[in-house]
């Protein structure tokens, strides 16, 4: 997230006219995914990014662990 803030302009989320970046993980391929959205809303706990080359860079800084957060990361305690 604070790479995002570093890196990032501000999004409008009210226009809907900017594409916003995210990194996810394929469980069935088990690799990072980059894909982006356009919309008004925003996610709960999504990071985004204002361009794809910013998206690009932080997953590679961050690959270990992105892939720890997705694959081994409990988020619930049961």
């Amino acid at each position: 997230m604070r790479r995002s803030v570093e890196l990032c302009d501000k999004f409008d989320y009210c226009s809907g006219k900017a594409y916003r970046f995210f990194i996810k993980y394929s469980y069935y391929d088990n690799k990072l995914v980059i894909d982006y959205c356009i919309s008004t809303y925003r996610h709960f706990y999504e990071i985004y990014f204002d361009s794809l080359k910013h998206a690009q860079q932080v997953m590679e800084e961050f690959r270990d662990e992105l892939i720890w957060y997705f694959t081994e990361f409990k988020e619930r305690m049961d």
